[in-house]
Parts: C-alpha cells; structure tokens; sequence
C-alpha cells in the first residue's frame, strides 16, 4: 500500500514541478489535492510507522514556516505545503537526508546559475525526498534477499 501511495506522490511531484520550473507558480488546488490525498493514504495505509511520518511532516512544514519567514517571504507558501506532503513519506532521520540533498542540490545550482533571482525549490524538494525514498526501499529489498 506504501507503494501506491508514493506512486501518487511521484504523479503529482513530477506535475508539480514542471510548473515550478516553467512558470515558479504551482496550481494551489493541485497542491493541496496531493497533499490531502497523500495525507489521507497515510492516515488509513501505514499503520505502522504513521506518527513518525506526521511528525516529520509537521517537523518539515515548521523548518519551512520559519524560514518563510526569516527570508522575509521570499520562500513560497507552495514550498511549505509541499514539504508537508514530503515529510508523508519519510522517517524523522529520513528528513534530515532529504533535506539536506535538496539544500545542497538548490546551492549547487544557484552557484551554476548566478543570473536566477528566484529558485524553483519543488523540484529540489521532490529530488531529496526520492532519493532518500528510493535508497531505503532498495536497502531493505537488499536486506530481504540476503
């Protein structure tokens, strides 16, 4: 059921990026339908690490709420809601790796792209939370095998 409901993720991240990078807007009625559906998917789903993942969740919606506020709202609201929806899927140490990829990817561009005075943070965020995603379902599937 993990599975499923992270397939919806990818469907609607890969949406939403590509409107963040053409536009840098994201359809607030397509974020939050991926943010409530996802919610909801983990609510009834994953029995068994849920409140890890809402904890994340509300952790990751924090972090972005200060920061949106401490650069002076130069954070979209898009960024935090969709930080929300990533933390669904990730455990509390999960975010920290998540996080810490999208950072160092957004740096890493910003320092290729000097011209770009505003940065489409969802693609980042969905890179981070993928990846991470994706390492822990191999490892474990590796961890199955043996």
């Amino acid at each position: 059921m993990y599975l499923i409901s992270f397939s919806l993720y990818i469907l609607f991240s890969l949406i939403l990026t590509v409107c963040d990078i053409k536009k840098l807007h994201v359809p607030l009625f397509v974020l939050i339908i991926s943010a409530a559906s996802s919610f909801v998917l983990n609510l009834f789903l994953s029995r068994s690490l849920r409140n890890e993942f809402l904890f994340s969740s509300f952790f990751l919606f924090v972090q972005f709420l200060s920061v949106y506020f401490i650069s002076r709202k130069r954070l979209g609201p898009a960024d935090m809601i969709y930080a929300f929806n990533c933390g669904l899927y990730l455990s509390f140490v999960q975010t920290y790796i998540a996080l810490t990829i999208s950072i160092c990817s957004a740096f890493i561009f910003l320092v290729l792209k000097r011209k770009n005075k505003f940065l489409p943070f969802i693609p980042f965020m969905f890179a981070g939370t993928f990846s991470t995603v994706l390492y822990s379902l191999l490892s474990k599937r590796e961890l199955l095998l043996l």
